[in-house]
């Protein structure tokens, strides 16, 4: 009696049976399953390990830091000898397949972080050979790391069968599935060049970043030579969802309904993209806090796209519509991925799905509107010709009579021209022109010298300023009255015009100062010319009533260009106005330079 009990509560308990190999795909098997968290483990040490936890050949754990070790037992019930052993998942880093034999382990390494030629199947999808001879047994070991999760779905083909080059693969799924994406792409860039509305821009922009996500979670870019990168898959996710709240926002016309949600949009735009930064540096915990982020970002546009529609935007109800088929997609995937439900094809692979209908019902919604838009520009222009026949009868009827009207209006518009033109050059002189001295007025004078300074800077030329200062004129005005002040003012003025060249321009900068700038002139030259000016003012006599005769002499400040240091004209004015001090407290009738 208790043998019996025995046998039937051990008939009961779960055995890992040998997984039985015959002529047909192996797509449902059980296999060992062992977490090392310490991931110092090594395939010795794993040899001698009790592995205690049976997982389906089609499993998920969640995220976890650690290493995976996998213990498959083969039996060959077949007439074949050479089996390919596929995993689904191609984004671990690492995913390494032991066998042992007489001389040691045998290893295969697969993953991202192993170039294509480096393995031992030329496949983006890891790939293991397995050699068993008919009737035989043998048990192999397999290492994995990921910075995803530990998901994925072991399968076993024939090697006749897993070459077969009709054989349709996951691979090729993810790349039709893309093609057909990037049709979509193009359709919608055609409607963004016609109406260059920033709508099709952002969907245009999601659906690349769609189909480059497709490129990592299958790892086709490896064909292309690109190396694996195991942040890919979720960097490129952020990014993926900052596209769809750059969309979302615009197609619902967010700025103009909901202008606060519309800034929480734009803000989360800004973090997804911040988040896509720190998840491709590997920064700790950027994935799991943004998965939290995305996850109310989400609720928030499921919100907003139900608010949307109850206040009567019509296109809100397509959108809300097209958002309900992708979220449940997306939260399966989500949730497979953190091992909260089991990994099954609809579960894992239902996003591809939802976001194809989401896709495909969008670009319909936004074909309406492009055929609505072309619909409302046709009606504009046939509006627009019909008002432009119109006016082409009534306007007819009046351009007889204006243009009689306008000869009359022309002659006198043409005289009136002239009369401007001739004050205009009038005022133009005497804007610029100081009324005692017919000199440049200082306004003239900075807005020529700050030209002069850019074109002499630009073109590597010297450019030297002359401060003039008349000494103790004061004494002049308070001796023989303002009219001889005057009349030194405009000797002085006089002289610097016949010593000077007629390149050089010459202002009075006020009272009895004058400023000349000199064209491509170094210091040594701008101080022989003051030099000369000073000794003509000293020999300068006026005559005044009852023969009385009267001289005066120039304090001169000199200064040039400093071509690395000057930054404006005004320094190099200020610095010579300095100079002009100095050789005012050096005794006057004295040119000093900085």
């Amino acid at each position: 009696m208790r043998l019996i009990l025995f046998l039937i509560l051990f008939s009961l308990m779960p055995l890992n049976a040998a997984i039985l190999l015959s002529d047909k795909i192996q797509e449902d098997f059980s296999i060992e399953y062992f977490y090392d968290d310490s991931k110092l483990l090594l395939i010795d040490d794993i040899e001698k390990v009790k592995f205690t936890e049976t997982l389906s050949n089609q499993f998920t754990k969640g995220y976890r830091e650690g290493t995976a070790w996998f213990k498959l037992e083969v039996h060959n019930q077949s007439n074949h000898e050479d089996f390919i052993l596929y995993f689904t998942e191609p984004f671990w880093s690492a995913l390494d397949f032991y066998d042992k034999h007489e001389s040691g382990w045998q290893i295969q390494k697969n993953g991202l972080n192993i170039p294509l030629e480096k393995r031992e199947i030329n496949d983006n999808v890891p790939a293991f050979r397995m050699h068993i001879k008919p009737g035989k047994m043998r048990t192999y070991y397999l290492r994995g790391e990921t910075i995803s999760g530990h998901i994925g779905a072991f399968k076993i083909f024939t090697a006749s069968e897993y070459f077969r080059p009709s054989r349709f693969s996951l691979s090729d799924f993810y790349i039709l599935y893309a093609a057909v994406l990037l049709v979509i792409a193009i359709l919608n860039t055609y409607s963004f060049v016609v109406t260059r509305n920033r709508v099709y821009a952002y969907y245009i922009g999601y659906i690349v970043t769609f189909i480059v996500f497709t490129c990592m979670k299958s790892t086709s870019y490896l064909r292309a030579g690109v190396p694996g990168w195991d942040e890919g898959l979720h960097t490129v996710g952020a990014i993926l969802v900052a596209f769809l709240a750059l969309f979302s926002g615009r197609f619902l016309d967010l700025h103009k309904h909901m202008p606060t949600i519309d800034t929480v949009f734009k803000t989360s735009i800004l973090i997804f993209f911040i988040f896509a930064g720190l998840i491709a540096l590997n920064f700790p915990y950027s994935s799991f806090i943004f998965n939290i982020y995305s996850s109310f970002f989400f609720a928030l546009l499921l919100y907003v796209a139900i608010k949307m529609w109850q206040s009567g935007h019509v296109t809100a109800r397509y959108y809300l519509i097209a958002l309900i088929i992708y979220m449940p997609t997306m939260g399966l995937m989500t949730m497979t991925f953190n091992g909260l439900i089991d990994n099954t094809n609809f579960s894992r692979y239902a996003f591809l799905g939802g976001s194809f209908i989401e896709i495909i019902f969008f670009t319909l919604i936004l074909a309406y509107k492009f055929r609505e838009i072309d619909a409302q520009k046709i009606a504009a222009q046939e509006q627009l010709i019909e008002e432009k026949h119109k006016n082409e009868q009534r306007l007819a009827s009046e351009i007889e009579k204006q243009i009689h009207d306008l000869k009359i209006t022309n002659e006198k518009l043409l005289k009136q021209a002239e009369e401007l033109e001739e004050t205009k050059k009038q005022l133009t002189i005497e804007a610029s022109t100081d009324a005692l001295t017919s000199l440049h007025n200082r306004r003239y004078f900075c807005k020529t010298a700050d030209n002069n300074f850019s074109t002499a800077k630009r073109y590597n030329q010297h450019l030297s300023v002359m401060m003039i200062d008349i000494d103790n004129f004061k004494t002049f005005n308070d001796i023989y009255g303002h009219a001889v002040g005057d009349m030194v003012i405009q000797s002085a003025a006089q002289l610097l015009k016949t010593t000077l060249r007629e390149s050089d321009v010459i202002a009075r900068y006020g009272g009895e100062e004058f400023v000349v700038l000199l064209h491509e002139t170094d210091l040594d030259e701008a101080l022989s010319l003051s030099e000369r000016i000073r000794e003509n003012a000293a020999k300068e006599e006026l005559l005044l009533e009852h023969a009385e005769e009267i001289h005066f002499s120039f304090s001169i400040g000199v200064t040039q260009m400093d071509r690395s240091r000057d930054n404006t004209v005004e320094e190099v004015i200020k610095r010579a106005d300095k100079a002009m001090y100095e050789a005012k407290r050096k005794g006057k009738n004295f040119v000093a330079s900085l």
